[in-house]
């Protein structure tokens, strides 16, 4: 007796401590509230990201997109969401790899027009016709040739 009691009892421990990350996702967002004492279970960190997951499928469906696939446990949601993260951020530095690049070619094409000729803005005027509103603006600019060559024109764009 003594010893199918003292089985019973851990059997009630073992499954009080059950892994939550073994946990299975429902499929339906309005049943993830049944998921919320197993949540409690988990670290700050794996709070975070199962929630980061959690939203962004839910977004996802409210959209058209994927939702929970059936049969996902907590364990793999955490471990898309770490994957999901880790892709935007890889995403996020090659973006700004190729903006750092685009932007030292733009400067290398300005700095190679800069030795060729300069602009130098010498009057700017606004005319009105309408009371005190500026309808055009007349500007004047002024260009010096740097290079060797004999330069038959220029064009730009100016922003006000």
């Amino acid at each position: 007796m003594k010893k199918l009691l003292g089985i019973l009892f851990l059997v009630a421990v073992l499954s009080g401590c059950s892994n939550p990350k073994s946990v299975v996702i429902p499929s339906n967002p309005d049943e993830w509230d049944t998921l919320k004492p197993k949540i409690e279970k988990l670290n700050e960190e794996e709070k975070k990201l199962l929630t980061q997951y959690l939203m962004r499928k839910a977004m996802g469906s409210a959209f058209g997109g994927n939702s929970v696939q059936a049969g996902t446990t907590i364990g793999d949601a955490i471990k898309d969401q770490e994957k999901w993260l880790a892709d935007q951020k890889a995403q996020e530095q090659a973006e700004a790899e190729l903006k750092a690049k685009v932007e030292a070619q733009k400067k290398q094409e300005i700095d190679k027009i800069n030795k060729l000729i300069t602009v130098v803005l010498t009057k700017k005027e606004g005319y009105s016709s309408y009371g005190n509103d500026i309808t055009d603006i007349g500007i004047e600019l002024a260009f010096e040739n740097k290079g060797d060559k004999d330069i038959s024109g220029v064009k730009g764009i100016a922003h006000f």
